[in-house]
């Protein structure tokens, strides 16, 4: 190992950093930070799903209209055709309602705008669409900062204050289909 190797390589790794430092630069500027409304719905008894806790029967099956070719491959079959019904629920409020904006991860979803009747309709909507094809929801919905990038590729990046709150509400120990709202919002 010569002295000109190790400069070569320490200039090589200088050089890298500030390409990643420049590419943190630029995301972080194209990020927006907002005052909004975000709503968070989670699917009822899907981890329970998932985890072959619950025992499926082919009355569950038929009531679903799930193929006879998933009644021998289990509860992930089953829980993915659950998700493509409330992938197809989201599309549908997410096209009635274009200012507003939507991400899934899994079996809940975050929808949030700075427009509080956006946000309010899109939730009632989810929530019946959802009920009338036999997904029980609950969903907390708050207002505060919300940062979001413009990232579609991976899905959008989101956080803030509004976010965390409206997860805590969903999560706050209530049971059974509902939306719990945070007390403060204005």
């Amino acid at each position: 190992l010569t002295i000109s190797s190790v400069s070569c390589s320490s200039k090589y790794k200088n050089t890298l950093l500030d390409k990643k430092i420049i590419n943190y630069k630029q995301h972080i500027i194209s990020m927006n930070n907002i005052k909004g409304f975000v709503f968070y719905v989670d699917i009822l008894g899907f981890t329970a799903l998932t985890q072959d806790k619950i025992q499926l029967t082919e009355d569950d099956f038929n009531i679903w209209q799930v193929s006879k070719h998933f009644q021998t491959s289990g509860n992930q079959e089953f829980a993915a055709n659950i998700l493509i019904i409330f992938r197809e629920i989201l599309t549908n409020c997410q096209n009635k309602y274009p200012k507003v904006n939507f991400t899934q991860l899994s079996d809940c979803a975050f929808v949030w705008s700075e427009n509080m009747k956006d946000v309010i309709l899109s939730c009632h909507t989810i929530m019946w669409d959802c009920l009338q094809n036999g997904i029980l929801c609950r969903g907390g919905i708050a207002y505060g900062d919300i940062i979001e990038d413009n990232n579609n590729n991976l899905g959008q990046m989101l956080l803030g204050n509004a976010v965390s709150k409206a997860v805590k509400l969903e999560q706050a120990g209530a049971k059974g289909c509902r939306v719990l709202m945070d007390q403060e919002i204005p």
